[in-house]
């Protein structure tokens, strides 16, 4: 199935508190599967149980594709480094920045892989997409109690992105995300946290990359995903990879008394790179609850052309 594809950029007005395992930890990286979930409230809320029904069924039918949130700065796009053996045509110094390089512009993306890149220059990405930081919060109760916080504030020019693949119209989807911007993303969001602005722009080179890969020998994710049980020895084959363990608390009001956790599951990480280019699907991780929970995991191929 072709798709159309568009950047939606993030624009944070406060800090953000996502990722990692602590409550001090001060990362800026959203997983697909993370921004589906908060689609799926946004859709829940604006439409009930058929609101989010339509927003699954058109993942699952492949007519709707999310990417991770990558960073952005000014008019670059980034994206992961690819899991895969690049050799570096620098010194000793250039291959130690180059094997610790996370992310890369999208444009730059052919000069990496023939090892012809300036690491030194893009290192330092995180000094100037923001700033991580510590704050306290202050539990309220008999005996107020401090507790600390890590988050992480952007630098004006810089966000993150997202690319959404669609069939036909994405206004369904651009709704969503404007709802979304207002509650905001990551956690701590009841103390102001994670709000955003965004703005929607054409994604043409990397629709182009995306969509015309059939070519390619090499295929990379830029979300995380997961084959069906069916295609994964297929999946398998040839692959180099990372593998992330999702979980989590189910968040819904709805689908219990207390608090449950999601079952865990396993996904690969983005920047994956495989020569099978499977489907994956949007697994249910319910746990015995009053409804499904979902967990996004069809994949969004870059081709790698090495």
């Amino acid at each position: 199935m072709k798709l159309d594809y568009a950047v939606f950029k993030m624009r944070f007005l406060a800090p953000l508190h996502a990722g990692g395992k602590n409550l001090t930890d001060a990362g800026f990286s959203i997983n697909a599967d993370t921004l589906f979930s908060a689609l799926c409230h946004a859709a829940r809320a604006a439409g009930g149980k058929r609101g989010v029904e339509e927003l699954t069924d058109e993942a699952r039918a492949g007519r709707l594709a999310l990417s991770d949130a990558f960073p952005y700065i000014d008019g670059d796009l980034y994206i992961p480094k690819p899991i895969m053996r690049v050799e570096s045509a620098g010194d000793y110094g250039d291959k130690k920045m180059f094997k610790n390089l996370k992310y890369i512009p999208a444009n730059l993306l052919p000069e990496y892989l023939s090892g012809d890149f300036d690491a030194g220059t893009e290192i330092s990405i995180l000094d100037r997409l923001g700033v991580p930081d510590i704050r306290i919060r202050v539990a309220l109760g008999d005996q107020p109690r401090p507790y600390h916080v890590g988050s992480f504030s952007f630098a004006d020019n810089a966000g993150l992105y997202v690319i959404v693949g669609f069939e036909g119209d994405c206004g369904f989807v651009e709704t969503l995300f404007t709802a979304l911007s207002y509650s905001g993303l990551g956690g701590k969001r009841t103390s102001g946290l994670g709000r955003f602005e965004v703005c929607r722009d054409d994604a043409r080179e990397l629709g182009r990359a995306i969509s015309d890969s059939s070519g390619c020998p090499k295929f990379m994710t830029l979300g995380v995903s997961m084959a069906r049980p069916e295609e994964l020895d297929a999946a398998l084959a040839g692959a180099t990879y990372a593998l992330t363990r999702r979980g989590g608390f189910v968040s819904s009001p709805d689908y219990s008394e207390s608090p449950v956790k999601k079952r865990d599951f396993f996904s690969f990480s983005a920047g994956s790179c495989f020569e099978y280019k499977f489907e994956g699907d949007v697994f249910d991780v319910s746990g015995g609850g009053r409804h499904p929970v979902y967990r996004y995991a069809k994949p969004m191929f870059l081709g790698i052309s090495i």
